[in-house]
């Protein structure tokens, strides 16, 4: 479900003293995709982004960033599929919604200069490929980071187990594991082993 984040045109769903931050994140987001009008100066006017980034809570999603002069619509989703769906709906209904403009010579004036939309004027084959596979690489890194960090946090967890178990035993004193074995549920061997491991692991950290 997207999540609006920054918006002249309806109610965040974030707290409204973290507005900036969370703008100022998504905006400096890596640009994956991107549809835009210029003037005949080259400035943008009207632009339809997505973006990755990391918001100010440390978790990755994917912006989807419409703005117009004074107006903005900016909103986030966590899978990348779903800011990409909400992109390209926006865009085509935002050109469906636009007045018909004509240049000098009377001939109509498509609303983008550029888009990687299909089906909107102006797309050209192939125009989003680039984008999408950038999204889908930038997945398989977070994920790799997170299962990584997360292996971490499981060993740190399982060495203080480990450790805690040896303290408890040897405090206990005669008939620690049997003890320590009836109050966690567990078999006295599978106690031993364990709080042997803690042992080890705090000899390892005094002679270190």
């Amino acid at each position: 479900m997207l999540r609006v984040i920054r918006s002249t045109v309806q109610g965040l769903d974030i707290d409204v003293e973290l507005e900036d931050d969370f703008a100022d994140a998504a905006q400096a987001g890596k640009l994956l995709r991107e549809t835009c009008s210029e003037d005949k100066y080259g400035q943008k006017g009207l632009s339809i982004e997505v973006r990755a980034y990391t918001d100010p809570e440390g978790q990755h999603r994917f912006a989807v960033l419409w703005t117009d002069d004074s107006e903005v619509d900016w909103r986030d989703a966590d899978s990348y599929p779903e800011a990409r769906t909400a992109y390209e709906e926006m865009v085509r209904e935002t050109e469906q919604g636009a007045g018909i403009e004509v240049d000098e010579n009377g001939n109509e004036k498509p609303l983008f200069t550029a888009t990687d939309v299909p089906g909107v004027d102006g797309y050209e084959d192939g125009a989003e490929e680039a984008g999408d596979a950038e999204a889908f690489m930038l997945v398989a890194e977070w994920a790799t980071v997170e299962a990584e960090e997360a292996q971490r946090t499981a060993t740190e967890k399982a060495q203080a187990r480990q450790i805690a178990y040896a303290v408890a035993v040897d405090e206990f004193g005669r008939g620690g594991n049997a003890v320590l074995a009836r109050r966690v549920g567990k078999s006295e061997p599978t106690v031993k082993d364990i709080a042997d491991r803690g042992r080890a692991i705090l000899k390892d950290r005094s002679e270190n």
